[in-house]
This record gives structure tokens, C-alpha cells and sequence, in this order.
């Protein structure tokens, strides 16, 4: 219904829906004075689908003027959802386990609104997670079932406000779960007696589904008796300790593994006791452990007791009792008697069994050693007596011992008698110094097995303070103006108690040095190594501190240390150094001896070590390299070092330098050496060996040219005389056949004077020369020739040369 305010002249009303115009009457007009009220209504009817619509009416009276409109109101058609709801996630009659965790959904279909969601029955009270979409109402619970829920249901029921009415889904469950953990139950309960029955019985709460399968079992062993009870019958002393137990089973454990047995229940079957005892007689070494065992087996445990003459000293409730004597002595021979009682729980019977061990004890001597308690450097006939008391007395071996801590010092000595049980020192020293142990035996073994008894005596005497071995080799270092603590430990026996007791002097003058701002003094204990019959002996000792709050040069140098002891009536001196200890000086005079093409020799002389060995460190690098080298020299007997640096580039300019470096540091770097390494050339030609190469080719060119003149020339003298031969006949010696076989038919020979010497290559001069002595037929003149010939034959053109000018003459 839509209605206006009164108004001149009467309003027309028109309905909007959504925006658009569905005026379907003018409405009612109705006088109020001289004004008018107009009313108009509107009826729409909803469908199921239908959106929300905004409806609203406008009022106008005069045309050009806005209408006045109303507010908007909203119109929402409700309708019901079509199905009911459906759960998701169990069906009902499938099988759920105990503790089994499940999610359960609720689903319902349109609507408008969508329909609520709640659960009841089983699942009243769960969380539930709503998931509802635009179309669809859901809700989602996490159930986790115990065994209450089976046969149970769960309802979730859908609530819509049109109609007013309610629907509803639900599911039954069916849980699966074990059966109670079985007991099994005796009857009767008190103990059983040998001969009597028993019945046993597993009991259990069922589970689902039911009934339980049930299993016996006997000392772990399955019985394969499936009944809830069974029965022993009649019992026996086996019977007794027997472990039953029961196991039950159904669908649940046999799904999910599940192992349900009941404890182990051990029958309890009384009988009448045993009784074994061991050893029935024992000797034992006194310091040993003697044990003695009752051994009964019986039902009820008896009670055990052991007895020394009538009086108990062990009892004990079991099977087994043992008596049990250690460091046992000598008193400890006697008889010992084991009674064992047992008290039947059903006849109320006893039972006692009495049982005799007897025990002998042997013991070791027991020793004792008399030593005098005050023993000075220097006295004289001083005795250490060894007394023994055994059982029995008779020794069969004596010796005596000197140690100190671990080492063994002496192991032989005078003694007074053949029976060595007294030592005598005929004059004290510091080297009688130490343990005296003084060893026995009776033949019978202690409780480790050995048959050799000690017993020791310290043998303390009283000495001058004893420095180290050595006694010189006290050597301190220290840095300028740092603090330097000087030790010097030294053996006195008495102890020194004070530092006035202790004297320091500074050397050469031996000027007494008191304490003053810059040196306090201090005793320590301390350990201190002595050389005792060619052994080096740790002592416990002491030691004299002086400490040098700054240490400088002045105060270096040659001290002494006297040590007073036994109220200043002894005394003993040792000497020691103080030296100064710092980094390395810098090396000085650091410069350059030779320089090669790659490589560069310098040269340095070292500085003060600074008390320490030290080591030389030379740096070197290219101009405008980036990484520096080094080479390392360590500290020798000189003073003055030279090192070879290789492997450097020729023509390149290089900076070395160097330092010091020793345990306490480094020293300053030397001064830089500035070189350049020396420019490689390589051989090349000048004009003289030009010169040279060209007056000794000339030379060779005009050994050639000669040597072939002389030879056609000698070629020409030797057929003339070889056709004069032939006209005058042969001399006498001379052979003309080796020519022919040397050059063939003279005709052809002579022909070689024609050739051009460019075409034909001439004999060699070995050749020529060899021919030349045949042809002269003289023997000698051919035997020097053939000298001749070897010799050429190994030397050079030019040295051939100059030996053919004299052969050619």
C-alpha cells in the first residue's frame, strides 16, 4: 500500500519494481478539507526461482514537477528445499573399529533460505564445520568412534523457516572392538599341594563381535585347549613354577594385530625341601675370600641360616644362601654350620636340615719393618730391619728393594746375616734416598695368587738443597720491558719454608740483590729432575722465583741462587743467565753483486736473532707486477750471506728487498735494490767476419784453380814418359800395367786433356798422387807416397794444398 500526504490537486501514483513501472491501477482518491489523499496498492505474487525485487511507489500532482517517491522495500520469495538431507562419509551396517576416526557430512539442496543443519543422537554436541554453498547447505563433523557407538545412530536434521518444518537424515554404526585383556583366576587360591587338583580360568569382558576365540598356553607353549578353564590334576613337583597364560581373540584383534594375553601366572605347588652344601671342606690363604653355598630346593623357600659355634652370621630367604668371607684371617678356622627351614603354607609342617662345612686358613707373613726416623747426609752405620709373622713361619725366599715413585733405584745391599732381614748402610747419602721394600715369602699365596709379600719403609734423608743435573743450564730470555719470571727449581730436604732462606747475587761482583720495586721474590713447589746411581728421578721439589716486573738491558747478564735449608746449616749455589728476547735487527749492507740477463746475486750481513734463530725473507717483484716472490734463507754460522735469485725476465726492471722474522717476530724491511735485468742479443755479423768469410772463400777458389793447373800439367809429363818406356823397353823394377788398370786405354787417357774441366771432374788428389809413385817405379818413393796419401786423406783442402806444393817440386 502506497499513500500520499493531502495535497492540491490529487496525487497519481505509480509503482516501480526493480526500476521498472508495473502500475496496474490509478488508485484511490479521498478529500481531507480542500485537500486530497490518494492510496494506491500493489499485489505481486512470488514463484519459486524468484530473485529478490526492490519495489517502491512515486506520487506526482503537477506535470513538470519530480515526483515525490517512496523508500524501497525488498520482496524475497521463501521456498522450501525439495529433497531431505543426505549423509556422506559412512554407510550404515559397514564396519568401523575402535578409536576409528571418520568425517560425516550433511547435504541438503536448494531452498530459500537454505536450510540449517544440526546433529543429534550420538553426534549431539560435535564441533561441526559449515561448508554451505549458494544452492547447497553443508555441515561437516569429525567423529571418532569408541566402542559405546556401536548399534548407536546419528541424526542430522534440516530446519526451514518455510514451512515451519523439520527433516532429518541418520546413520547406525557398527563398531568393532576387542575384547578386555584376560586375568586368569586359580582356584582354589592358596598355595597347592603335590597330589591335590587345580582349576584355572581366563576371565574377560566381550567384545564386539562376540563370543572371543580363547587360547592356553604353557610355559610359552601353546596347549591347544580352547575351553575358558582348565584343570591339573593330579599335581606334581613338576607342576611347580609352571607359567599358564590365556589369549582371547575375535574379528577386532585379528584386523588390527592386536595381541591380548593375560600375564603369565605361575602355579605355586608346595613340597617337601632338598638340601645340597658344597664344599664340605675348604682351606683358603688368609686376605682371600672363602664362600661357602647352602643350595636347598624346596616349596615354600626354606629359610637358610649359617652358623660359627652356635652363633647365626647369615641368614637368607631362596633357594640358594652363600656365606661369603673376605679379607678372611687367621681366626676365621672353624666349623660352620648351614640349617635350612621351610614351613608348608597348607600343613603348616617343617622341615630343618642341618649340614657341616669345616674352613682352614693359611696365611701369608705378616712383615714389619723397623727403620730409625731421623737419618742426616753423612751418618754412619744406619740399619733397616725386616720382621715377618706367618702362618706358616718358614720363609723360602727374602729380598729387599730401593725405589722412588715407579723406578727402581738398587736391589742389592750388605746384609748382616745369610738370612737378609737387616740392610745396613755403612755412610747416608741423598742416593739412599727412597722406599725400601722388603719382600718375603712362606709359600702361600695371597688373594691375587701371589706368593710374594712386601711391605715398605721410607727411608728419608735429610740433605743440602740439590739443584738440577746439570747444573748450569739455566738459560731466561725475555722482551725489553716485559715482566720476566726466573724459576730455578732445586730439591731440600727439609723443606725451605722462606725466601729468607733463599740468597740471589748478580755477577761478576756478586752484589747481593734485594727486593725492591722492580724484583720481588717468591717460593713454589715444584718438580726437579736428579741424576741418582746413572737414573734420571723426578722429586717432588720446590722452587726460588725472582720476578723482573720490566725487564731491560741493564739487569741482563750472570746471576747466582743459594739455597739455606735445615736452619741455614746447609747450603748449595747454582748460576743462571738472564738475555734480552726480541724479533730479529734488520738485515744491513743488503745490495747487489752481479746481475745476469735472469738472474741477480745480492749479498747482506745479518743483525742481532734477538736470542732466537732466525730466518732471511728476500722479496722481490717485476716493475708493475702484482705478485711478489720470495725466497728464504736460514740462519748459519756467518755473518755475511749471498744468494742466487733465477728465473727472472730479461730486460725487466725488479725491486728487492728483505727481512728478519724468528719465533718472537719480524724486523724491520731493508733498503730497496733497484736493477734491471741485462738485455739478451743474439750473434749476428759484422763486417770483419764478413770480410774474413770472403777472403777465405777467395783462397779456396784459387787452391782449386792451381791444383787442377798442376795436375793436367803432371798429367802431360806422364805421357810423354810413358811413351819413351815404350820405345826403350821396360827397366828393370818398374811395372806399367798398373797405369791400364788404373785409367784404361792411354788413348782414351789423353782424350781427358781435351774435356772441359766444368764437364768431367778431375781425379782426386789421393788418386793422383797414388798413380804417380807406381808410374816412377820407385819402391821407397811409393811407400813414402802412400804415407802420404793416409795422411791427406784425413786433413783439409787448404793443409792438402800446401803439402802438394811440395810433393810437385
Amino acid at each position: 500500500m502506497c499513500v500520499t500526504g493531502s495535497c492540491r490537486p490529487p496525487a497519481r501514483i505509480d509503482w516501480y519494481k526493480d526500476s521498472v513501472n508495473v502500475t496496474t491501477q490509478t488508485g484511490s482518491v479521498s478529500s481531507d478539507g480542500d485537500k486530497f489523499v490518494t492510496a494506491s496498492s500493489l499485489t505481486l505474487t512470488g514463484a519459486k526461482g524468484d530473485s529478490p525485487a526492490t519495489v517502491q511507489c512515486r506520487a506526482s500532482n503537477v506535470d513538470g514537477m519530480n515526483p515525490v517517491q517512496s523508500g524501497v522495500k525488498t520482496f524475497v520469495v521463501q521456498w522450501p528445499p525439495d529433497e531431505p538431507p543426505v549423509i556422506s562419509g559412512y554407510t550404515s551396517g559397514s564396519i568401523l573399529y575402535v578409536n576409528e576416526t571418520l568425517s560425516l557430512s550433511c547435504r541438503q539442496q536448494g531452498g530459500n533460505p537454505l536450510s540449517t543443519l544440526t546433529w543429534t543422537g550420538l553426534c549431539v554436541g560435535i564441533p561441526a564445520t559449515d561448508g554451505s554453498t549458494v544452492t547447497e547447505s553443508v555441515s561437516t563433523i569429525t567423529v571418532t568412534v569408541t566402542k559405546g557407538y556401536n548399534k548407536g545412530t546419528c541424526v542430522c536434521v534440516s530446519t526451514h523457516p518455510q514451512p515451519q518444518t523439520q527433516d532429518r537424515s541418520q546413520v547406525t554404526f557398527t563398531v568393532h572392538y576387542p575384547p578386555s585383556g584376560p586375568v586368569i583366576i586359580l582356584t582354589p587360591t592358596r598355595p597347592w599341594l603335590e597330589g591335590e587338583s587345580g582349576t584355572l580360568s581366563c576371565s574377560y569382558t566381550e567384545g564386539f563381535p562376540a563370543p572371543a576365540r580363547i587360547e592356553w598356553f604353557r610355559n610359552g607353549l601353546q596347549t591347544g585347549q580352547s575351553t575358558p578353564s582348565i584343570s591339573l590334576s593330579p599335581l606334581t613337583k613338576a607342576d611347580n613354577r609352571d607359567g599358564y597364560s590365556c589369549r582371547v581373540r575375535n574379528d577386532f584383534t585379528d584386523i588390527k594385530l592386536t595381541n591380548l594375553t593375560s600375564s603369565v601366572k605361575y602355579l605355586n605347588v608346595e613340597y617337601k625341601p632338598l638340601v645340597t652344601l658344597y664344599p664340605t671342606h675348604l682351606t683358603v690363604v688368609e686376605r682371600q675370600t672363602a664362600q661357602l653355598t647352602c643350595d636347598t630346593e624346596g616349596n615354600p623357600a626354606p629359610t637358610v641360616e649359617w652358623l660359627r659355634g652356635g652363633t647365626s652370621v647369615q641368614t637368607g630367604q631362596g633357594a640358594s644362601l652363600s656365606l661369603t668371607l673376605s679379607d678372611i684371617d687367621r681366626s676365621a678356622t672353624a666349623n660352620y654350620t648351614c640349617r635350612a627351614e621351610g614351613v608348608s603354607s597348607v600343613q603348616g609342617r617343617q622341615l630343618i636340615t642341618k649340614r657341616i662345612v669345616y674352613l682352614l686358613v693359611q696365611y701369608p707373613p705378616d712383615i714389619v719393618i723397623v727403620a730409625p726416623p731421623n737419618v742426616e747426609e753423612g751418618d754412619t752405620n744406619i740399619r733397616l730391619i725386616c720382621r715377618t709373622v706367618g702362618e706358616p713361619n718358614t720363609l723360602t725366599s727374602q729380598s729387599w728393594t730401593q725405589t722412588i715413585g715407579q723406578i727402581l733405584i738398587a736391589d742389592q745391599y750388605t746384609y748382616t746375616t745369610t738370612t737378609p732381614n737387616t740392610v745396613v748402610f755403612a755412610e747416608v747419602s741423598l742416593y739412599d734416598t727412597g722406599t725400601y721394600t722388603c719382600s718375603v715369602s712362606n709359600g702361600i699365596a695371597d688373594r691375587q695368587g701371589q706368593t710374594l709379600q712386601s711391605n715398605s719403609a721410607v727411608l728419608n734423608v735429610k740433605v743440602a738443597p740439590r739443584f738440577n743435573s746439570s747444573g748450569q743450564n739455566h738459560n731466561f730470555y725475555s722482551r725489553l720491558h716485559e715482566q720476566v719470571t726466573i724459576k730455578i727449581p732445586f730439591y731440600s730436604n727439609p723443606p725451605v719454608t722462606s725466601t729468607d732462606d733463599i740468597e740471589w747475587t748478580k755477577l761478576p761482583f756478586g752484589v747481593r740483590i734485594v727486593p725492591s720495586l722492580n724484583i720481588t721474590f717468591g717460593l713454589t713447589k715444584d718438580s726437579i729432575d736428579l741424576s741418582m746411581k746413572r737414573r734420571t728421578i723426578t722429586f717432588p721439589g720446590q722452587a726460588a722465583v725472582m720476578t723482573l716486573l720490566s725487564f731491560d738491558q741493564s739487569v741482563a747478564g750472570d746471576y747466582t741462587v743459594t739455597v739455606y735449608n735445615d736452619g741455614r746449616r746447609r747450603n748449595s749455589t747454582t748460576v743462571f743467565s738472564i738475555n734480552p728476547s726480541a724479533p730479529p735487527e734488520t738485515p744491513s749492507h743488503f745490495h747487489e753483486i752481479e746481475t745476469t740477463t735472469s738472474s741477480i746475486t745480492v749479498q747482506w750481513t745479518k743483525g742481532f736473532n734477538g736470542g732466537h734463530p732466525q730466518t732471511f725473507v728476500i722479496l722481490y717483484r717485476p716493475e708493475g707486477g702484482t705478485r711478489t716472490e720470495t725466497v728464504s734463507v736460514i740462519e748459519q754460522q756467518q755473518s755475511t750471506y749471498t744468494k742466487d735469485i733465477t728465473g727472472l725476465t730479461p730486460n725487466t726492471r725488479y725491486q728487492f728487498n728483505m727481512y728478519a722474522y724468528n719465533e718472537e717476530g719480524n724486523s724491520s724491511l731493508s733498503s730497496v735494490v733497484d736493477t734491471t735485468m741485462k738485455l739478451y742479443t743474439a750473434s749476428t755479423p759484422n763486417t770483419a767476419s764478413i770480410t774474413l768469410f770472403v777472403i777465405a772463400a777467395l783462397l779456396f777458389t784459387l787452391t782449386a784453380s792451381m791444383f787442377m793447373v798442376c795436375f793436367i800439367y803432371r798429367r802431360k809429363i806422364l805421357r810423354k814418359k810413358t811413351s819413351k818406356d815404350r820405345d826403350h823397353g821396360t827397366k828393370p823394377g818398374v811395372n806399367l800395367s798398373r797405369p791400364a788398370e788404373q785409367h784404361g786405354n792411354l788413348n782414351e787417357g789423353s782424350h781427358y786433356d781435351d774435356l772441359n774441366l766444368e764437364e768431367r771432374e778431375p781425379p782426386s788428389s789421393y788418386e793422383y798422387l797414388g798413380s804417380s809413385t807406381i808410374v816412377n817405379g820407385n819402391t821407397q818413393d811409393s811407400t813414402d807416397g802412400r804415407q802420404m796419401y793416409e795422411s791427406l786423406s784425413t786433413r783439409t783442402n787448404a793443409a792438402v794444398y800446401e803439402q802438394l806444393k811440395g810433393v810437385l817440386r
